[in-house]
């Protein structure tokens, strides 16, 4: 058995939920841990997300009898649960919520029936104090359960009784004796073979008194040690008790009713998302032709390029281009001088010689082109001179003579090109 926590609620005044009392305590693997703690229900300790919560409310605010009920559908049959029920409540069949039990093996059911009013508090209370219930349970289905015994706990000055998987009934322990002699007497053919009594402190005085009874059926006492609560969540069996949350009180039912506002919102966002969802697509559609003709663009211009290429897998034109233009740039670096190196070499030369006019310096093809000034020829074969030794450069010069002027020719070139 999973680990639970089993809440006991107490007897409270409609809409009094600020009086609401309950014990608790958590059960492992059908053993309590430790005993029940008793306080307001705001003060039970909030379970982690994977732990059962079970509560059993007082079967005093319940009434369970047995109903007929043709087979089918289960919601058409709890729709059909306050017809079969009219002649045994006085009630007003819609001021009351309604619980089907599962069918027993001889094809019979039994139905609960709760005012609307007390369920809701229940539910209420618990709700305030932050606790979901997935189960919520009449007490007297806690107690142990066999099919020809009878189960009574007596709990200060009350007593419940559990005559059958489902049935039962609550009452003051005073009144106990006499309920019992009566309803043993009137039902020989339904009598238990044990009636098994739970007992604790004072209530041991109950020995004396069933002892002496009249009635054949044998009683069997032991004490529990008073811990009623602990008593009931050790007892506990899903399978041997009736659910309340069923219909529109179910676990399935009170979510939805916190999801509900936000189902137009939701429907909202849905709405959008297709449409979203669409124009991406659109837009991906779009893109995809323009990346094909891209693509075939490339291949074109590659062809044109490189005519001498040969088995270019489709698609693979744009990487083969990068490829082929970043060894010519590797080629051409290799064999040439870039201008920025050029300058920095050739300017402190030039920037030295006396009496020299630079008019214009030109760049192409990995060569520096000088055209320069000087007053005489001497001047234009010493800057030659310092430029080669200098640098290592090749360099060529074509001198002509205007007026008192040289003019001059320079052309520089790596020893590579």
């Amino acid at each position: 058995m999973a680990r639970m926590l089993f809440v006991r609620l107490h007897s409270f005044e409609p809409g009094d939920l600020e009086a609401a009392r309950a014990s608790w305590v958590t059960v492992d693997d059908g053993k309590a841990i430790g005993h029940s703690q008793r306080g307001p229900v705001v003060d039970i300790p909030h379970p982690p997300g994977n732990e059962r919560v079970v509560v059993c409310v007082p079967a005093t605010d319940i009434l369970i009898a047995p109903v007929d009920l043709p087979g089918g559908n289960r919601q058409r049959m709890l729709k059909a649960v306050p017809y079969a029920l009219e002649e045994q409540i006085i009630d007003d069949v819609e001021e009351l919520h309604f619980a089907l039990s599962n069918r027993e093996k001889d094809n019979s059911y039994r139905v609960a029936a709760v005012d609307r009013i007390r369920i809701s508090d229940w539910l209420e209370v618990l709700r305030a104090a932050g606790i979901s219930p997935h189960a919520l349970v009449p007490d007297i289905n806690c107690l142990p359960y066999d099919a020809s015994t009878w189960s009574v706990l007596i709990d200060g000055s009350s007593a419940l009784i559990r005559t059958g998987k489902y049935d039962g009934s609550a009452l003051e322990v005073r009144n106990l004796p006499v309920m019992l002699s009566g309803t043993l007497r009137g039902k020989e053919s339904n009598n238990p073979d044990i009636i098994r009594m739970y007992l604790s402190g004072e209530s041991h005085a109950l020995k004396d008194m069933m002892k002496g009874s009249e009635e054949a059926t044998e009683f069997d006492f032991s004490d529990y040690g008073g811990d009623a609560t602990r008593f009931l969540a050790e007892h506990y069996d899903a399978q041997a008790s009736l659910n309340l949350l069923q219909g529109e009180y179910s676990r399935e039912e009170q979510w939805g009713k916190h999801l509900r506002p936000w189902y137009p919102a939701a429907a909202l966002f849905l709405i959008w998302l297709v449409l979203q969802t669409g124009v991406d697509i659109y837009r991906y559609q779009g893109y995809s032709a323009q990346v094909t003709q891209l693509e075939q663009q490339i291949a074109q211009v590659y062809k044109q390029a490189f005519p001498a290429s040969r088995n270019v897998r489709p698609g693979t034109e744009r990487a083969r281009m990068d490829s082929e233009l970043k060894s010519l740039r590797k080629q051409r670096g290799q064999g040439q001088a870039g201008l920025q190196d050029m300058l920095s070499k050739a300017g402190p030369i030039l920037s030295r010689t006396r009496d020299l006019a630079i008019q214009s310096i030109r760049f192409r093809d990995g060569r520096l082109e000088l055209k320069v000034q000087a007053k005489n020829l001497a001047s234009l074969d010493k800057l030659k001179q310092q430029l080669a030794a200098q640098s290592g450069w090749k360099v060529e010069s074509q001198s002509s003579s205007r007026g008192n002027q040289v003019e001059s020719q320079i052309r520089i070139q790596g020893t590579g090109a």
